[in-house]
């Protein structure tokens, strides 16, 4: 089902869920740095946070009243644990400047190494042929000279 805004080009949450007899707007993003992960710094987390806490508020108030919820979650899908513990630090203060830290939640997961590139560099890969068995993707790079991978690198990710 499509979320209604009062308008199409409103800032939006991916999807709507009810967990406990509330209703949850549910915003996905990614906290990444490329080329170099380790570069992911407080400053680039606060500013990522303001942006995507932000977008909640916008799509908070511009959602239907059919499609309305209640409290919002933020899923960061993190490069490295750094790099979620920097956002884990960060998003007290910048959720209490937004006057928000009791209407969202924040998860974060982190997938770390090259079973997590897919999420973060999907332009870099294309998918070929059907899940083996044991349920991988293989994955195969556009890009011969990525940073991270050797000449016979075959990242798979697992199909749960």
């Amino acid at each position: 089902m499509e979320i209604k805004y009062c308008d199409s080009n409103w800032k939006k949450v991916d999807y709507i869920c009810s967990l406990f007899g509330q209703r949850f707007g549910v915003s996905v993003t990614r906290a990444m740095m490329y080329p170099d992960p380790a570069l992911f710094d407080s400053h680039r987390a606060r500013a990522l946070l303001r942006k995507k806490l932000h977008g909640l508020v916008v799509a908070w108030s511009g959602v239907s009243p059919m499609h309305c919820f209640s409290r919002a979650i933020l899923h960061v899908w993190c490069e490295t644990s750094h790099i979620a513990n920097l956002l884990q630090e960060a998003f007290p203060e910048v959720s209490s400047l937004l006057d928000m830290q009791e209407d969202v939640l924040m998860v974060l997961t982190v997938a770390e190494g090259h079973q997590g590139w897919p999420i973060f560099y999907e332009s870099l890969y294309k998918v070929s042929g059907m899940p083996r068995e044991g349920g991988e993707w293989c994955l195969r790079t556009q890009h011969a000279h990525h940073p991270w991978f050797g000449i016979n690198v075959k990242p798979c990710v697992r199909v749960v």
